[in-house]
């Protein structure tokens, strides 16, 4: 009986019966990795929903790094706004405002009409000189100001006037242009005024120019260089809120200050 079961046993694994090779085992983790994405296989994706993946991986790998804010003592890869009619700010009129709104911006309704609104989360110097710019000339006594001044963030800007005035003050911050501190991308003030001396910490009796998005760590030795080649100089150098502040005889700080920060042209 043995025998019997065995030669048919025999029978049914010999080649003939076998497609001449015995069935190979089955490789279960070789069918795994198979399984896997592409890109786990270290093989670049190639199907259209691979490729859309990675589309979308790319796009939130961008959107995080947009939210990074950058470091603290690297001014030089902060915003750069230097250019007139590239600030960052948004603007608003709102007429006809209540009491309980004025109240809550902590301002004086009184005669005023109107309210305007300025905001920028991320600025630099140029925002607060239009800030300063705007109340001198539209004579902004009825204003409340906040900001972050030495990283100038979280700027805010709130006004109430009559509706013509707070209109030209919101169109000239939407508009971004029609600032006259710019000089050959330089921020100038010829007379400083109490605003930008008691925020920036500067002089009120002499003038004053700034260069912003500029790279602290090297200019020192600039300005090294300027001192020992200026044993007389009268002008005075600071780093405010990542810029470059200059303070001294008018005819001097923007020459000196075109030195320091390679400004080569205006020498």
């Amino acid at each position: 009986m043995n025998e019997f079961v065995s030669g048919i046993i025999n029978e049914l694994l010999t080649p003939a019966r076998t497609g001449g090779e015995t069935p190979p085992r089955p490789n279960y983790q070789r069918d795994k990795s198979k399984r896997r994405p592409e890109w786990e296989n270290g093989n670049k994706p190639t199907g259209p929903r691979d490729k859309l993946a990675e589309n979308y991986a790319f796009l939130r790998s961008a959107a995080l790094a947009r939210n990074i804010p950058p470091p603290e003592d690297a001014p030089g890869l902060r915003t750069k706004i230097a250019a007139a009619g590239n600030l960052p700010w948004r603007a608003l009129m709102i007429e006809q405002p209540s009491e309980h709104l004025a109240r809550d911006l902590k301002l004086r309704l009184g005669n005023a009409d109107a309210i305007g609104l300025i905001k920028a989360e991320t600025a630099g110097l140029a925002a607060l000189f239009a800030v300063d710019e705007a109340i001198s000339v539209f004579g902004l006594a009825n204003s409340i100001f906040n900001c972050d001044i030495e990283r100038t963030q979280n700027l805010c800007f709130y006004f109430a006037d009559d509706s013509v005035n707070v209109r030209k003050v919101v169109e000239r911050f939407a508009r971004r242009e029609n600032f006259n501190f710019y000089r050959d991308g330089f921020l100038v003030k010829e007379k400083v005024s109490n605003f930008l001396s008691r925020y920036m910490k500067a002089s009120a009796r002499l003038p004053l120019a700034a260069r912003e998005a500029v790279d602290e760590l090297s200019l020192w030795p600039e300005l090294n260089r300027y001192y020992t080649e200026n044993r007389d100089c009268f002008i005075n150098f600071k780093f405010v809120a990542g810029a470059l502040v200059a303070q001294g005889d008018e005819g001097e700080i923007l020459k000196a200050l075109a030195r320091v920060t390679g400004r080569r042209d205006l020498v």
